[in-house]
């Protein structure tokens, strides 16, 4: 049998490195959510970030020796070729799916490339910042493809960048203690960068470097300023490290207990949660504001915290030692353990938090491109330590052109007296403290714009500013539940929609939510607390609502303010809400405005919501209106008690006016100076008035 023949040595593949890899498994790249979730206003958090170029082992009839790949961000493709000039005057570059050179050499740059153009700096998806926790949690467990988000605004855009940093934990160990707790600067503004680094400080070997800043400039705009390429791309003054989220346990000292699991969670998270015993409600700091934690944060936390302590029990060298710790910390893992240690954590001192202590300055508006010192108009970035728990919907620009804006108030309010005081109403609310004790009511027939106003108005107030419960300041047969007003704690506007005809003004609430007095509260399976109102109302209505009380201390605070313009069916504009919420920079700033005439001004009303308001008053008062017309006033003139009611009731009867009790008529007419006396048997008769012929018969 002839032997086979030996097969000749494959030739030598030169030598060239790989890259790290990374098999973190299928179905594990994010993906970009819908970019109707954008507000292209708000402030912007960005990533810079570059993407090395690698070089693979060639392929037999595919690639040639020395290529050069990049992953292409516009198509998002697995790798895409960079022939290399051999003479080194530049780079090549093909896509195979089309892209123009321009597309992704000005995201992608190299040392050789020509600086940035900070318009071609583009994204394709965004995440909403609700979800940017999860999207960093969902990087640090799947590193095939690390997203950096850039854009602007509260959407965070993805961009697919694959930096195939794959598990570098020896160069990490090596180089990095610590490995995501690292905390620098960035070199751009000097602000702090995320902390939670999975890219934090690695930038060697072929791999990316990442930068993450928030309140920074767009990702184009410090990359053209600063030549950001390559290794230039660097930290800077390292800032005091803090626990990471995937290292081991972060606090050894403490026992494996709940009380530890609880203390390990506010060592790592502390400066990011806060709890509110009275709402038994976990907040959660996002860079802008304390927002409530509506998709159980706390306790994604609470159960990497716990997850620690495993891998720490797993790391135990010595066997038996390792099986008894691991189920030890098993233990820990279980539902019951996670809640009991996040119950525990929610009493630690740096996380508890009264409602007394949110928004407790008034004089602050947080916008989404910073926090607005009223008192100096000083805008600062946003800083947790301020406990604010709301945002403006839009940027604040004092410079912002509303031009559509201004078109529009000139045609439902032509009077310049009126737009000015409207900007004042509307601007004073600003102030987080009820100063004027006051019920704004905007009137007038359909199709005039004081909805439309209102409705970009609340936009632009974002968090601040909301439509309260309609029947909360009317007459109610029954006692309404206190999460009506548990709703106004931290609004600055609160907007009453349209009422019914006939509706009467519950008198008594109204004197009670705006006399600036402390409110008791308490929403849905809470207990009752306090707080300090910091809302103006606002009530928007076709019809006026019934005001059956006389005394000054209802009629001081209403202001009937008209919008007589009927705006006709041909010029009515269905798209006129969408190009004005393109403006609420504007609106905001026009607000603004608004609160520095209050401040110097005072409301200063017109004369036409002075008339506006007399006129409503007189045509309320009905007891008035039946003296003039069933009644003598005279000091020679007296009427018995019952005669008198009697024909007040018919008089109410015919006016369809609601006649109230014999003891409220006798406390109404006291109150305008009137007095009984008794005579003929006791009987009770009422000095000064008489009633006219018709009614004595």
């Amino acid at each position: 049998m002839r032997p086979r023949p030996t097969p000749a040595p494959a030739p030598s593949r030169p030598a060239v490195p790989m890259p790290p890899r990374c098999r973190a498994g299928r179905g594990r790249r994010w993906r970009p959510v819908n970019a109707e979730t954008v507000n292209p206003s708000a402030p912007v958090a960005a990533f810079l970030y570059r993407a090395s170029a690698y070089q693979l082992d060639p392929q037999p009839g595919r690639d040639d020796p020395g290529t050069w790949y990049v992953t292409c961000p516009v198509h998002r493709d697995r790798r895409v070729r960079l022939d290399q000039d051999v003479t080194g005057d530049g780079w090549l570059h093909p896509c195979g799916r089309g892209c123009l050179p321009g597309e992704t050499l000005d995201r992608l740059r190299h040392p050789d490339w020509p600086p940035a153009d900070p318009a071609a700096v583009r994204v394709r998806g965004y995440v909403h910042p609700s979800r940017r926790a999860e999207l960093r949690q969902r990087a640090r467990q799947a590193s095939e493809a690390l997203h950096a988000p850039d854009g602007p605004g509260r959407g965070w855009g993805v961009l697919d960048l694959p930096a195939r940093l794959g598990r570098l934990r020896k160069l990490l160990d090596a180089h990095y203690p610590g490995k995501r707790s690292d905390r620098y600067q960035c070199p751009s503004c000097g602000a702090p960068g995320d902390g939670h680094g999975l890219h934090v400080g690695i930038g060697r070997d072929g791999s990316s470097i990442f930068i993450t800043c928030y309140a920074c400039k767009q990702t184009g705009e410090i990359m053209a300023e600063l030549g950001l390429s390559g290794e230039d791309l660097g930290w800077s003054k390292p800032l005091p490290a803090k626990g990471s989220s995937n290292s081991a346990d972060p606090m050894p000292g403490e026992p494996w207990s709940e009380l530890g699991y609880a203390r390990r969670l506010v060592h790592v998270y502390g400066d990011r949660l806060r709890y509110v015993p009275a709402w038994r409600r976990w907040l959660i700091w996002d860079g802008t504001r304390w927002a409530p934690d509506v998709d159980g944060q706390a306790q994604r936390w609470m159960k990497v915290t716990a997850r620690q302590i495993t891998t720490t029990a797993m790391a135990i060298a010595d066997k038996d030692a390792r099986i008894s710790a691991v189920r030890l910390a098993r233990q820990g893992e279980r539902r019951s353990a996670v809640s009991g240690a996040l119950e525990l954590a929610s009493t630690e001192e740096m996380v508890a938090v009264t409602p007394e202590r949110l928004d407790v300055d008034p004089f602050l508006l947080n916008c989404t491109n910073g926090t607005l010192d009223l008192r100096t108009m000083e805008l600062r970035p946003h800083d947790p330590v301020d406990l604010l728990t709301k945002t403006t919907g839009a940027a604040y620009d004092p410079d912002a052109a509303g031009p559509e804006f201004g078109k529009f108030l000139g045609r439902v309010q032509p009077d310049e007296a009126m737009r000015a005081f409207l900007g004042r109403l509307l601007g004073h609310a600003l102030a987080g403290r009820q100063t004027k004790h006051i019920l704004p009511i905007l009137h007038g027939a359909g199709a005039n714009g004081k909805g439309t106003l209102v409705t970009v108005v609340l936009a632009t107030l974002g968090d601040y500013a909301a439509p309260a419960d309609p029947e909360l300041l009317t007459a109610r047969t029954f006692e309404a539940h206190p999460t009506g007003v548990a709703d106004l704690f931290g609004l600055r506007l609160a907007v009453l929609h349209e009422t019914d005809s006939g509706r009467r003004l519950a008198e008594g609430t109204v004197k009670r939510l705006t006399g600036g007095d402390r409110v008791k509260a308490r929403r849905m399976r809470e207990d009752f607390w306090w707080f300090d109102p910091s809302h103006t109302f606002l009530m928007l209505t076709n019809h006026r609502p019934i005001v059956t009380g006389t005394d000054e201390g209802i009629w001081r605070r209403l202001r009937l303010v008209p919008f007589d313009v009927v705006v006709p069916p041909a010029e009515r504009d269905e798209e006129l809400g969408a190009r004005l919420d393109l403006e609420r920079g504007a609106v905001l700033a026009w607000l603004v405005d608004g609160y520095r005439q209050w401040q110097t001004q005072g409301l200063a009303e017109p004369g036409r919501v002075v008339e506006a308001t007399a006129e409503y008053r007189a045509e309320s008062d009905a007891l008035g209106r039946f003296l003039d017309e069933r009644c003598l006033l005279a000091s020679g003139f007296r009427t018995q008690s019952a005669q008198l009611y009697h024909a007040w009731a018919e008089w109410c009867r015919g006016q369809g006016e609601e006649e109230g009790t014999d003891k409220a008529f006798t406390a109404a007419l006291k109150n305008r100076g009137f007095d009984t006396t008794k005579a003929d048997h006791g009987r009770a008769f009422w000095s000064g008035i008489g009633l006219a012929a018709d009614d004595e018969s």
